[in-house]
């Protein structure tokens, strides 16, 4: 299968900053190419992954958009985890917005696993290209989301698709709309726990995509209000939710 026929978006976690009965923190997939490429590591990651039949130590690389904990606790437990039983070839690499991550996740990785055996390549990135290879590139768009801490979109080429993931953005979309707007997107995957569907609906339907996918859904604030979404932009609209995947 070459790589520009395959490109799909699976989704680990799905909910807003806590976990719920049926949707645990933000992770996803991108697969692309043989590869596979993670956007986010809210826990329980590699339990979310092992559900999906995915070995986490071939993940090609993970990418975290902000290090607050539902975004990025199951960084500890995947990196342990690569540590642990990764037994040959490259590990994967993790991208990181902070240094103070980097810091924290190697210093777990040594105690639970009493020492490093395969310490995986762990960075810190800024805005700009953060990965390029073959098939896949990813780059990272500042979002208004934190005030005095790194954020970001990412913007992702996969095989011939272009994807666009918000991370955790403003009420207004503002930072984020400046730059989504400019572009043409084979799928735009939008949060939805710090803004809300019916109001945005009007902002979000000036994007030129095929696809708009809702994740890190808050039914607390939204409730219906995805339906309206849908009905207002035009667009396919869908709400992702843990174990959904996206064929682009």
């Amino acid at each position: 299968m070459s790589k520009s026929q395959s490109v799909k978006i699976r989704f680990l976690g799905t909910s807003h900053g806590l976990p719920e009965k049926d949707r645990f923190c933000s992770s996803a997939i991108v697969e692309s190419g043989g590869e596979r490429y993670m956007i986010d590591a809210g826990a329980p990651v590699v339990a979310l992954c092992v559900r999906e039949g995915i070995d986490p130590q071939f993940i090609r690389a993970c990418f975290v958009t902000h290090m607050h904990g539902d975004h990025a606790n199951g960084l500890l437990e995947l990196g342990d985890y690569i540590n642990y039983f990764r037994n040959s070839g490259p590990a994967p690499a993790f991208f990181l917005p902070e240094q103070a991550g980097v810091d924290a996740m190697t210093a777990w990785i040594k105690v639970v696993g009493g020492g490093i055996r395969r310490l995986p390549e762990i960075r810190v990135y800024g805005a700009g290209q953060v990965f390029s290879e073959e098939g896949f590139s990813l780059e990272a768009r500042p979002s208004d989301h934190l005030r005095g801490r790194p954020a970001y979109s990412f913007a992702v080429t996969a095989g011939q698709k272009r994807i666009l993931f918000s991370g955790d953005i403003s009420g207004d979309m503002t930072e984020f709309l400046a730059h989504a707007l400019k572009e043409k997107w084979d799928a735009v995957v939008v949060e939805a726990a710090h803004n809300d569907l019916d109001v945005s609906a009007e902002k979000l339907r000036g994007l030129d995509t095929g696809l708009l996918i809702v994740n890190h859904f808050s039914p607390k604030r939204n409730g219906e209000k995805f339906e309206i979404l849908r009905s207002r932009v035009p667009f396919a609209c869908e709400l992702a939710r843990d174990g959904s995947v996206f064929e682009l």
